[in-house]
Formats: C-alpha cells, structure tokens, sequence
C-alpha cells in the first residue's frame, strides 16, 4: 500500500526494507493505481522525482528508478531477507551499513562461493545430469534460506508464516539431507507452539498439525539418533498424542461411517472446503505410533502401551470407515474424507503410503486410488489440481510419484523429472502451475513444500529406508539416462546410519563401492535399479552388478 523513496533506500508498508539501492536515481516515478503504473509514467516521459511517498489503499503502489547504464556496466541492488519481527531501528542502521556493500558488492561468483561452505555439510551427491545437480544444489540453499530462527516457513513472502504441516515436510527433508542442526533448532521450538490442551496449533482446525510435529520429532530422531534430543520434547509429545485421543472421540458420533474419526477441519488447503478428511487421521495415526515411540525412547513404558493400543483402535476405525465409503462409491479408492467422491483430494489419501508408511504401496486401497488419479487427474506426468489450488500441483504430482518409487515405477522417475523440466531458471517452483502458461498460478513464487518433496523424492531415489525395518536400497529406480553414467552420494543419513556409495561403470555392468557406518545392527543393503537379486549385509565392500 506504501512505497517510500529515502535518497538511496526503497522502504515499502511502513518500515520493511525492500531495496538498498547503488546511489541515488537519476530519475524516480512513484504511482498508483488511479494515476498508473509508474514504469509507464518514465516511458511517457514524466518525471515524478519530487515524489518521493505513495499511498495506495488498493495495494498497487509502484516505483520505477532509472540508472545510467554504460555498455557491458553492471549495477547492483541489495534485496534484504530480513527475518520477521525485526524493529525499524535496527533494520534502518543494517540498511545503512549495507549500502557499502550493494556498492562494492562481489561478483556473483564470489557470492556463490559463500554458499560452498554450509553446503558442504551433510549429504550431497555427485549426479550425471548437470541440470538435476544444479536443482539440488540450489534447493538445499532455499531449504536453508527459509529457515528462520526457531522456525520454517514455506515461502519468502505471501508464506512468510508458520504451520505445522509445512513445517514437518520442510524440517524432515532438512534431517533427509543431514542439515541436522537447522531441523533440531525448529523442532525444539514446537513446544512454544503447543496450547496448554497438547495441540500443536498453527492454525485453528487443522488437525493433521499434531501428526505433523510428532512424525518430523521422531523422524529426526531415527536419522540423528541424538540421545539428547527426545527428553526435553518428551512432555510435549505426550500431551499432543493424548489430544489426538481425545480429540477423535470427543463427540457421541451415531453415523458409522464418522465414528473415532477427527471432528472436521480444514487442513490441507488442497482437499477442499470443512469437511472430514481422512488426512488428518492417517496423520495423527502417525502421530500416535511415533508417540510410543517417542515414550519408548524416553523410558515411559506405560504411555508407550497406551498410544500402540489408541492408535490400533484408531487404525480399526479408520479401515472400516474406508470401507463403507468405498462400498458407497463402488470402487477401491480412498476419496478424500467419508463423504467425498472422486475428485482429485482423493491425491491428499496417498500420505498413508508415503511419507506415512501406514499402508503399503501394493494395498488395494492404495493402488486402487493411485489408478484411479492417473486415469482420472493426470496430464502426461502431471497431477491436475481442480479444488482451491488450481494448476498443475508441484508437491502433488510428487506425491503420487513417492508412491509410485515404493513399487520401483520407473513413472515415479517421469514425474520428477517432468517438475524439474518445469522450474524456473533459479530452480524454483510455485504451488501450482498454469497449464498452458507454465507459470505460477497459486502462492509464492517459491513453494516450500514443493522444494522439501523434490529433494525428498531425489534422495528416496538414491538411498531409502525398507519398509520392513531391515534395510536400505540404493537405486531403487536406475534412471534410463543415468545408465552408463558414474554418480556418488556422499554422507546420507538414513535410520541404520550414514552411507556412502559410488557407481561406476565397466562397459553394461555396474560397479557399486559402499561404506556404511554407525548401524550398530545388521543392515541389509539391496540395490535394485542396478541388480533385482543382489543382497549384502556387508557394512563396506565392491560389486559388480548387471541389471535384471
């Protein structure tokens, strides 16, 4: 609504800092809705420089600043990404002391440099195709970019705010890829957000948010194994999974159909309007197990006892809700809550599969829904989203891509490949995608979700967890492009410790050097892109391997 010229400073809405500029313009045109865009008062040939302060109640003030420019100069404006909260003192003197540096900033090759030494913590990866090392590489910059202190959040400016769901997403791709200390800094601050009732609140009625935070604590946990981590979160996850119990059945339901589900809420915005989802049960029914986990951890036996017990009963009602509305339906597809039909929030159902691990991926449920959404709701590899978030969905077509990669679907590939065909030159991705612009069409311009499924998705590519508990594999899908190609993944935190692998290639055959370190347990270790039959339990070791 306000945009202020101050000699060499662009200050928006009060005391937000937009722009430190290289010295003063030559000339400046500040505008408003009624009067015009100001870009097209400076082609006219009007000049507003006297006009340095705008109010527009309608939101579209704008200013347009011009520079001499000689031929092959370059000019620099600093953009600040301050955290929220920030009072105007402190962000006019760092503004100040910025002007230095927009001036003499360094060469964009010397900025890039500084980003070399934070990325080179964790894993990282070494991959054949220089555009995918390019996304990667700049996602886990961006991952890092949106953590705030204490805090994570999807987006540098419509989603400059916190929610759980996000949040989890977000903290465990940062665990995923051993940037261990940004994820612990936000999950230590849960507690702060938890009301005195144990639910984590961000927002009111979204009732996945408790499954959200106690999944992204333990997942941590299993990746970290931080024997310092659990206990001073252990108070917080014990009342959030007693909300979860109580809040299932904190109604007499007389409908079959709803009975020890949530109550209604609104959650995910991509399901629909308030409504029952079965969302928000797969996730608190992740919550619950990963509560008793949690208490197992900490020493509390008997609370452990009972969340396994609450979410055994959870998950009976659950099924048998299912199981009445796929009979009401007539197909073997989740819908999106008890009484949906089949619209494309069927897509939010999929979570019981992936992350949440609840239902195998060769379910008949969860195939019967995947089947239905490729059939119903794809456009070549793309999920279309009909509901709120209309486009192409980024995060969602990555969702029934995690599903297809349980079952080693080389679709799962096509579909990753397709968003990264999809980003913007930065590798950056919206929430939706126009299908016929091929832009942005919904939220920031950068979604941070979106970011945390691909580098989820590409390192689930590279090593996962087995579902069974014993084991990892590595290549679970071998890329068609990547055959014949060396790759290497370096330092990747799983559940059975740190591995490190390297792929080279001596003609078709491909030879796999591996070192595990810290399982503390047998760990079998298969690698199925590469050889469907080969299995070790060896921590370390060379193999050759010829697909099939």
């Amino acid at each position: 609504e306000d945009v202020r010229l101050d000699g060499d400073l662009v200050w928006v809405d009060g005391d937000h800092l937009a722009m430190v500029l290289p010295g003063v313009p030559r000339r400046a045109a500040l505008s408003t809705f009624h009067d015009g865009d100001a870009a097209d008062a400076l082609r006219r040939g009007a000049d507003r420089s006297e006009r340095t302060r705008v109010h527009d109640p309608a939101g579209l003030a704008t200013a347009a600043l011009v520079y001499d420019l000689p031929a092959g100069g370059t000019r620099r404006v600093l953009a600040p990404m301050l955290p929220g909260g920030e009072q105007a003192g402190s962000v006019r003197d760092r503004a100040v002391s910025a002007r230095g540096r927009a001036v003499s900033a360094r060469s964009a090759h010397d900025i890039a440099q500084t980003w070399k030494v934070p990325l080179q913590r964790g894993m990282r990866v070494e991959l054949p195709d220089a555009s995918l090392q390019e996304a990667v590489d700049a996602n886990r910059a961006f991952l890092l970019v949106l953590h705030d202190p204490g805090s994570i959040t999807p987006g540098p400016f419509t989603y400059h705010r916190f929610w759980f769901r996000d949040a989890a997403y977000m903290s465990v791709a940062l665990d995923r890829w051993g940037l261990h200390e940004e994820a612990a800094d936000v999950l230590r601050a849960f507690p702060e957000r938890q009301r005195a009732d144990g639910f984590f609140y961000s927002q009111w009625r979204e009732w996945d948010a408790n499954g959200s935070a106690i999944w992204a604590i333990a997942e941590h946990h299993r990746l970290t194994r931080d024997p310092g981590f659990l206990p001073p979160l252990g108070k917080a996850v014990d009342r959030g999974a007693r909300w979860i119990a109580r809040k299932r059945r904190e109604r007499g339901r007389d409908d079959e159909i709803l009975r020890g589900l949530l109550p209604p809420g609104i959650s995910a915005e991509h399901l629909g309007p308030f409504d029952v989802y079965y969302w928000d049960d797969f996730w608190s029914l992740r919550g619950l197990l990963d509560a008793a986990y949690i208490a197992d951890q900490v020493g509390a036996v008997e609370a452990a006892a009972d969340f396994r017990a609450t979410a055994v009963s959870f998950r009976r009602d659950i099924l048998r809700s299912i199981e009445l509305a796929t009979r009401r339906l007539g197909c073997r597809a989740i819908p999106a809550g008890p009484r949906r039909g089949e619209d494309q929030g069927m897509i939010g159902s999929l979570v019981a599969c992936e992350p949440l691990r609840l239902l195998d991926a060769d379910d008949p449920l969860i195939e019967g829904t995947a089947d239905l959404i490729r059939e119903r709701f794809c456009y070549g590899p793309a999920f279309f989203h009909g509901i709120a978030h209309t486009g192409y969905g980024t995060y969602l077509t990555l969702q029934l891509a995690a599903v297809e990669l349980e079952n080693h679907d080389p679709r799962a590939w096509e579909r990753l490949r397709w968003l990264a065909d999809a980003a913007t030159p930065t590798w950056t991705w919206p929430e939706a995608i126009h299908p016929r612009l091929g832009t942005g069409c919904m939220g920031d311009g950068h979604h941070g979700w979106a970011l945390a499924d691909f580098l989820s998705l590409i390192r689930q590519v590279l090593v996962r967890e087995r579902r069974d508990g014993r084991g990892l594999e590595l290549l679970g899908v071998l890329p068609p492009e990547w055959r014949g190609e060396p790759l290497a993944v370096h330092d990747a935190p799983t559940h059975h410790g740190t591995i490190s692998y390297r792929v080279r290639w001596e003609d078709d055959v491909a030879v796999l050097t591996w070192y595990l370190r810290g399982a503390g347990e047998e760990v079998e270790l298969r690698a199925p892109g590469l050889d469907r039959n080969w299995v070790t339990t060896e921590s370390s070791g060379e193999v050759r391997l010829r697909s099939g």
